[in-house]
């Protein structure tokens, strides 16, 4: 088939459409589905990718509110659990601050370039593209683990086939040497509110990847 879509019916009562990433969906539209729990469209296997959903035939409407600052009652608050992993032609923005209870959020092999979570948000893993140059992260408390090593976020290379919890940015954080301390100056630098990075060590990696990065934006 050239085109694979789907019509579900009754969206505002469903929590869970199941592993969608084997039917290569062309268009994933989700207004309505306010009480989703989770979501997979992506698979991280590594000889998996769909090129068929992009910017224009995907929307998740997942901001909290609009450009004229009205709340969007279709922001998906319930929604723990997003995979979009190896959906290649996502390539703009994702906005995901209107999933307040978002834990997981898994986008690599996409192209995103800017991405905003809630503000005091519960995130506990995050996987992101290299492609990523804008990270909006306001008071992510859960976030308290570096990974550095990409396979574990891989579920066939991943300990026990189960990816690991944390944040990898790929390009930055497999480029970083964390300890305890050095963390510790990142995860205040998330947690502040301001509108540049201030941890020296943290903007030389990040430079030396060839990034220019707001690690923290103002609402």
């Amino acid at each position: 088939m050239s085109q694979q879509l789907a019509y579900i019916y009754g969206p505002e009562y469903i929590r869970d459409l199941g592993d969608l990433s084997s039917k290569y969906l062309d268009e994933f539209l989700a207004s309505g589905a306010i009480r989703l729990n989770r979501l997979q469209l992506g698979n991280d296997n590594a000889r998996y990718f769909n090129a068929g959903i992009n910017d224009s035939s995907f929307n998740l409407d997942t901001a909290y509110e609009d450009q004229e600052h009205n709340l969007n009652p279709n922001a998906k608050a319930l929604l723990e659990y997003i995979d979009l992993s190896n959906l290649t032609n996502l390539t703009q923005t994702l906005d995901v601050t209107g999933c307040l209870k978002l834990k997981t959020l898994r986008a690599l092999g996409t192209n995103y370039t800017m991405l905003s979570v809630p503000a005091g948000n519960v995130l506990h893993t995050m996987y992101l593209p290299k492609t990523v140059t804008t990270l909006i992260l306001l008071q992510s408390q859960a976030l308290t683990d570096v990974i550095r090593n990409k396979a574990d976020c891989i579920t066939a290379t991943a300990p026990n086939n189960t990816p690991v919890q944390g944040l990898y940015y790929e390009g930055i954080t497999d480029r970083m040497y964390v300890d305890d301390s050095d963390w510790q100056t990142l995860y205040n630098v998330y947690s502040a509110y301001t509108s540049r990075i201030e941890s020296r060590d943290f903007t030389t990696s990040i430079y030396a990847a060839g990034h220019s990065i707001n690690a923290v934006s103002q609402y």
